[in-house]
């Protein structure tokens, strides 16, 4: 079975499971959206490096420094037991605040959200006071502790030049008191080497000099961290998203009774369109009628007229003299179909071959006509199944059946949709034998 088969029987087959669905999850998805307090969402605007930063890159970085320290649990429990609230530390953090950069102004916006405006306010503002002082802190000891460093490491430097220096002066005077050429050249090497030495350690100095000149400069060029604009408690409620919850719900509920419908139909298969029923029986399709009420007494129709010479054709095929109408699926009304069609029980309508013979005698299964069956006995009987376009396969089982105890041959498949019979009481119900 191909894909397109398969997405035909459980989208034309169930759609209305699957509408039912997809309703029933929307309107869930409403309810739950509309079930919750409204939540109030207050936040504050602050600054904590330049106002103008060289890369977005660096304002990415400080909304997530930002963002790792308000919602550490530890800060954050203390902050809501100072505002009085009682929630959940953890949870509030994950759930309720939240750090983000204003596009790359270097300007932050910090959140925080609760069923109480007054509560959200509080927190937000103390959460950005622990953010400010953490900052400065963490900031200012980094720079202090690197300049140590760094002076440390020019203090060490220094010693270091004075004590090659020293031997420098040595060697110089010991080159002055030798005599013996050998000596003076093993002199002149290891203050060549110490020359050496001495002239990296003074350019590693000179490194470390200007780099901490650089740190001196940052830290009196820099920004202080200041708050823009506080938190004030909101007027109004958050919005709920109803819209994307019920598009979710919808979505979901499809998913659903797709999954349904494919659970179905892979106990109970349906067969989509005429010419599934007809690859099903191995047989011919005879004709379709359209998706209105052709079944008129007297009246036939230009359909009905093309349909009587594909099964005049068909029967004069089979060599069969009478055909039997049966029904599969609803029980449906089938009396006056051979007159709409330009059949009749006692006369039949002009052969479409040049022999000049009479058409086929058209009965309706377990209702003969008014010749009480006689042409019943006389020649071959073939079968016609009048079904509609879609069909449970199981529903076929009766037609089989009837086939297997009386031998008669499937002379073709003539389809219908099912408002094309319209929805008279004789929908439902057979046709009384006889009557």
């Amino acid at each position: 079975m191909g894909l397109t088969e398969a997405a035909r029987r459980i989208l034309v087959t169930h759609w209305l499971l699957i509408l039912l669905c997809g309703l029933a999850g929307g309107t869930g998805m409403y309810a739950l959206s509309g079930s919750g307090p409204a939540e109030y969402t207050a936040s504050t605007r602050l600054l904590l490096g330049s106002p103008d930063p060289a890369v977005t890159e660096d304002v990415t970085a400080i909304a997530d420094s930002a963002q790792a320290i308000v919602t550490s649990p530890g800060l954050v429990r203390d902050v809501l037991d100072e505002a009085g609230g009682d929630r959940d530390a953890i949870e509030f953090a994950e759930r309720a605040v939240a750090v983000r950069a204003l596009g790359g102004s270097g300007v932050l916006e910090l959140s925080a959200t609760d069923t109480s405006p007054v509560l959200a306010a509080d927190v937000a503002n103390a959460l950005t006071d622990r953010l400010m002082a953490s900052w400065v802190e963490t900031s200012g000891g980094q720079v202090s502790e690197v300049i140590a460093a760094l002076q440390a490491q020019i203090i060490t430097t220094n010693a270091d030049i004075t004590t090659l220096e020293r031997k420098s002066t040595e060697l110089d005077l010991q080159i002055l008191d030798a005599v013996d050429p050998r000596e003076i050249e093993r002199l002149e090497a290891e203050r060549t080497a110490i020359s050496v030495q001495l002239e990296g350690l003074v350019q590693n100095r000179l490194l470390l000099q200007s780099e901490m000149g650089g740190l001196f400069i940052d830290a009196a060029s820099g920004t202080e961290p200041q708050i823009i604009d506080p938190a004030v408690p909101p007027a109004q409620a958050d919005p709920r998203n109803t819209i994307s919850s019920v598009a979710l719900g919808v979505f979901l509920g499809l998913l659903i009774g797709v999954a349904i419908a494919a659970l179905i139909e892979s106990f109970h298969p349906t067969l989509v369109g005429v010419y599934a029923i007809a690859d099903e029986l191995k047989a011919p399709v005879l004709g379709t009628l359209p998706s209105r009420r052709l079944i008129q007494p007297l009246r036939p129709t230009p359909v009905g007229a093309a349909l009587a010479k594909r099964v005049q054709l068909a029967a004069a095929g089979a060599k069969a003299t009478n055909l039997e109408l049966v029904s599969v699926g609803p029980k449906i009304d089938l009396s006056n179909f051979d007159e709409a069609f330009g059949f009749s029980h006692d006369r039949g309508m002009e052969d479409v071959h040049a022999n000049g013979g009479r058409g086929p005698s058209v009965h309706v299964f377990g209702a003969p006509g008014p010749d009480d069956g006689e042409s019943n006995g006389q020649g071959a009987t073939a079968l016609v199944v009048v079904t509609p376009s879609v069909l449970k396969r199981s529903q076929l089982r009766s037609l089989q059946d009837l086939q297997s105890f009386t031998t008669w041959p499937l002379l073709g498949v003539i389809a219908y949709h099912r408002s094309a019979f319209g929805h008279s009481p004789n929908l439902d119900q057979p046709p009384v034998p006889g009557a």
